[in-house]
């Protein structure tokens, strides 16, 4: 019963706190990319970007990470009007469904396999493999798309990348596919030796945004829109995308 109430407590909390200020984030936690420091701080690139641009600009804002598929469909309901997500990948799949305020980063994605196997360069050489991906990810719909020639069989979803990792050492998939960013990070994350790993060729360059949904107003998304393009414009910017990108 003391849990039940204090669950209830927590969610009334972050309900209460989410309604003062201007904006909610809703975000996932990838490797090097959207990292939880403390209560509603945040590192990795796409944090930094957000923190930096939303304080010069003096807008407040709430951060809450959930499973990345549910924060798209939050995201897309926006209930409360202003909620906002990030980092989400531009592609056709999503193109109509949100509203594209500021492109934040481009990422390459690869496939990822043990030492001991073939590099996977390209979806041929995918074909008949058991790959693992993100769930509700880009790359997951990637994966999906019947151009690239994969089938439903050879596609392993997980919902966090520290269990993709996980099944690729036990051999329970053959090859990770996700962005080369977040990859480095988790294998860091999980002390494992880099050069016990394989990395593919580029696959795919992935557009990583800030966006919501189309009930939000346009003032609100003139304002978000205007803090990030602002913020690009500064030499913080460059800084952080060279002390993210050009360690890879």
């Amino acid at each position: 019963m003391k849990k039940i109430i204090l669950i209830f407590l927590l969610f009334f909390i972050n309900s209460s706190s989410a309604e003062d200020v201007d904006i909610i984030i809703l975000t996932h936690e990838f490797s090097n990319q959207t990292v939880a420091i403390t209560d509603n701080k945040i590192t990795g690139i796409a944090g930094d970007i957000l923190s930096s641009a939303l304080n010069q600009s003096n807008i407040s804002y709430k951060i809450i990470y959930l499973p990345w598929k549910r924060a798209q469909l939050d995201t897309l309901l926006n209930s409360n009007k202003k909620t906002f997500i990030l980092p989400l990948t531009r592609n056709a799949e999503r193109e109509n469904n949100y509203i594209w305020i500021s492109k934040l980063y481009e990422l390459e994605s690869i496939f990822l396999t043990l030492k001991n196997e073939k590099n996977i360069d390209n979806f041929s050489t995918a074909k008949n493999k058991k790959i693992g991906v993100l769930f509700g990810s880009s790359m997951e719909q990637t994966l999906r798309d019947t151009k690239n020639g994969l089938v439903p069989e050879d596609i392993e979803t997980s919902f966090n990348q520290t269990a993709i990792l996980k099944k690729l050492i036990d051999k329970r998939i053959d090859a990770w596919y996700d962005v080369k960013i977040d990859i480095v990070a988790e294998l860091k994350n999980q002390n494992q030796d880099i050069s016990n790993y394989n990395f593919g060729k580029k696959i795919d360059l992935e557009e990583n945004y800030i966006a919501t949904s189309k009930n939000v107003s346009k003032e609100l998304i003139q304002k978000i829109e205007n803090s990030f393009e602002k913020f690009k414009k500064t030499p913080e910017y460059i800084k952080i995308l060279k002390n993210y990108l050009g360690k890879i």
